[in-house]
Order: C-alpha cells, then sequence, then structure tokens
C-alpha cells in the first residue's frame, strides 16, 4: 500500500490470481463464457471457475493446494531416479537432502532434474551426466550417465497430476 501511495495511485485493486491470468488471456472480451484456469507454476496449486459476462469476469469457484507446485516434479526426478543410482554405485554415508553437508550435489541434481524434465517435453528419452559433483566416501569421483524416459517421469508425477486433477473436479462441481 506504501507503494502505490509512492506512486500517486488513488485507488488500487488487488486481483485474484485466477482473474489476473483470464485478464491476460483476454477471457474479459468474451461474452457469456466460463473458463477452468489450472496453474501449476507459482508456490501453490490453483484452480478456478472464472465466469466472463457482460465484461465482467467472477470466481465461481476456486481450489489450491499449498504444497503442490512444479517443484515437486523436478525432486521426484532427484529422490527416485538420481539418489538411487548414486547410492547404488558411490558409498555416501546419509545422502539425503536434508543433510547440510551434501546442499550443493542436492542443488546440482535438481538443476539437472529441472533440466531432464523440459527436455522430456520434447524428446522421449534424455541420457543426464552426472559428473564431477563430489566424491564419494572412498574418495571416488561421483560420475554417473542416467537414462530417463517420458514414461518413467510420467508415471512419477502422476500423484501430483491426479491430486491437480481431483482440486479441479472439486472446483467444477462446488
Amino acid at each position: 500500500k506504501r507503494a502505490w501511495e509512492l506512486a500517486w495511485f488513488k485507488q488500487v485493486v488487488l486481483l485474484q490470481e485466477p482473474i489476473a491470468a483470464a485478464i491476460a488471456y483476454g477471457f474479459w472480451k468474451k461474452q457469456s463464457n466460463n473458463w477452468l484456469v489450472y496453474d501449476l507454476w507459482g508456490w501453490t496449486f490453483d484452480t478456478a471457475l472464472i465466469q466472463s459476462k457482460d465484461g465482467l469476469l467472477n470466481i465461481l469457484s476456486s481450489k489450491w493446494d499449498n504444497f503442490l507446485w512444479w517443484k515437486d516434479f523436478d525432486w521426484a526426478i532427484v529422490d527416485n531416479i538420481f539418489i538411487p543410482k548414486i547410492i547404488e554405485k558411490f558409498s555416501l554415508l546419509n545422502f539425503t537432502r536434508g543433510n547440510e553437508k551434501y546442499k550443493n550435489i542436492f542443488n546440482i541434481l535438481k538443476w539437472l532434474a529441472e533440466n531432464t524434465k523440459k527436455m522430456l517435453t520434447y524428446d522421449s528419452e534424455v541420457n543426464v551426466e552426472i559428473d564431477k559433483i563430489w566424491k564419494d566416501d572412498n574418495g571416488n569421483e561421483i560420475y554417473l550417465n542416467i537414462n530417463v524416459t517420458r514414461d518413467e517421469f510420467e508415471k512419477l508425477i502422476l500423484p501430483f497430476i491426479n491430486k491437480s486433477i481431483a482440486l479441479v473436479k472439486e472446483t467444477i462441481i462446488e
């Protein structure tokens, strides 16, 4: 509010995120339509049923999950593909995300997982090279090539997708 005052705005209205998305996509220009917004990007999953009528937008129903977001997909790759393969081949005591000792490794693995996820948008299989991220407890350099398939990835994220679909159904039925 202070920023608005400093910018000399007389009145500023905060828009709910689904309304902002609807405006961005031009839904308000349509006459008497209902739209479903599915937002799995930021810090939460949001879904909303929006009505566009006579140039006005109204949220008819909305649901959200504060603990479901796109980074869950990346961590699913790290936790279910990368970590088991690393542990299988290398000796690392208490190799977990919560272990401060391995914080940098997990940042790298998360970045690799995000890139893998993006590449699986276009490719049915991605070869991920994990190279020179650390030495294991025996002094061996951690180096692996891991193939990740789109089918494998889709199975990993299915629980998240199902959770979002259940919220969409609740939004529509409400």
